[in-house]
């Protein structure tokens, strides 16, 4: 389809900086504050599209450090709106922790719900591999919907020569299903070198 947009976000230019957070002996800075981003778009069958719509995607999160971690809440809506049965909208909740360091390293935390209660593409989520839930195959759960939950205990980097290397230990815990009552928490467990 051929969309044009309009879109419009709000964001701080505060920012919260971390080292060996997500990548290792490198300096991250995280967005503090609030972050709001409104998207309207519209899709017309006249210009090629295979169906005549009105997409909004809105989301918003806000973000604090605590002490040397941080934490970041989210909230996402993306509706389409066409005709009763074409219609499409998904929402999507989030939360994401870093704990302040500790001597031997830091907790990670993340999780997420995503409720696709409107469905006309049959777009669905996929758990497995190497991402979110780990130890299970690429495409263990799948459906419309989806938890996911994942603990990790990262420890501070150890330096080896001009690498670093670190350990990681973790639970991932979570499911892709179509309705709430087939929901069943696949849980891994596992450990790794980064």
């Amino acid at each position: 389809r051929i969309s044009p947009y309009f879109q419009v976000t709000s964001y701080t230019t505060q920012y919260h900086v971390d080292l060996n957070a997500d990548t290792l002996a490198l300096q991250e800075a995280y967005r503090l504050g609030q972050i709001a981003n409104l998207k309207i778009y519209p899709a017309l069958k006249d210009l090629g599209s295979s169906r005549n719509l009105l997409g909004v995607s809105a989301s918003l999160s806000y973000a604090t450090a605590v002490d040397t971690g941080y934490l970041k809440l989210s909230a996402g809506q993306v509706i389409e709106l066409s005709k009763v049965d074409q219609s499409d909208a998904r929402l999507t909740l989030g939360l994401h922790f870093y704990s302040p360091r500790l001597s031997p390293g830091r907790f990670v935390y993340d999780a997420r719900i995503v409720d696709t209660y409107r469905n006309f593409s049959n777009g669905y989520q996929t758990l497995g591999g190497t991402g979110r839930l780990r130890g299970y195959i690429a495409v263990a759960a799948s459906g419309r919907d989806a938890v996911v939950s994942n603990l990790e205990f990262r420890t501070r980097p150890l330096q080896l020569w001009s690498a670093q290397l670190a350990a990681v230990v973790f639970h991932d815990m979570g499911d892709a299903f179509d309705r709430i009552g087939d929901m069943h928490l696949l849980h891994g467990v596992g450990m790794g070198l980064r």
